[in-house]
């Protein structure tokens, strides 16, 4: 019995620090290779086009980006700068539905003590309580989408002295 005891933890002991982590450690698909992805995204090409479009995702060769329902590709070679939402809607609505959600809890929390009952209806309370930091973070959404500013991630102009030497 002590005998298949020990090859069954040798077994367990192969498995959990041999095996396992070899099978961790491989690439497992092409997704594997994604760097970032970003919800929005804007890209200068050297030709002078601007493209603009959802879903950015920058891997390690390539960029890709969705324009009006069609996924395209750029090599890194062809752009010349990306630009990405810095992302204020959801800052600001998440800091506006829950610093108003944190008001209600405080203010009830200080104000329980001090009411009698009757002065106010606790399903009347917690309706406001809900109500108020929904329309506070939809708000704040619409006042951060109206102020998004586009910030540049990556910018690489050409020297007018590489591409003559490149040509000849």
């Amino acid at each position: 019995m002590n005998l298949k005891k020990r090859e069954f933890t040798k077994h367990i002991f192969y498995i959990f620090f041999v095996i396992l982590p070899l099978v961790f450690a491989m690439p497992i698909s092409a997704e594997s290779q994604v760097v970032w992805k970003y919800p929005k995204g804007r890209i200068l090409l050297y030709d002078g086009s601007i493209v603009e479009g959802k879903n950015l995702v920058l891997h390690t060769d390539m960029i890709s980006l969705q324009i009006d329902g069609t996924k395209s590709n750029f090599k890194v070679s062809d752009i010349q700068q990306i630009m990405l939402k810095k992302g204020r809607p959801n800052f600001l609505a998440k800091n506006c539905g829950f610093g108003s959600l944190a008001a209600f809890i405080i203010f009830g929390l200080v104000i329980k003590d001090h009411l009698s009952p009757g002065d106010v209806d606790p399903a009347q309370y917690i309706i406001s309580a809900i109500i108020t930091p929904l329309s506070l973070a939809g708000l704040g959404y619409l006042i951060g989408s109206k102020f998004d500013d586009w910030i540049i991630i990556y910018d690489h102009p050409r020297i007018s002295g590489t591409e003559n030497q490149k040509e000849k």
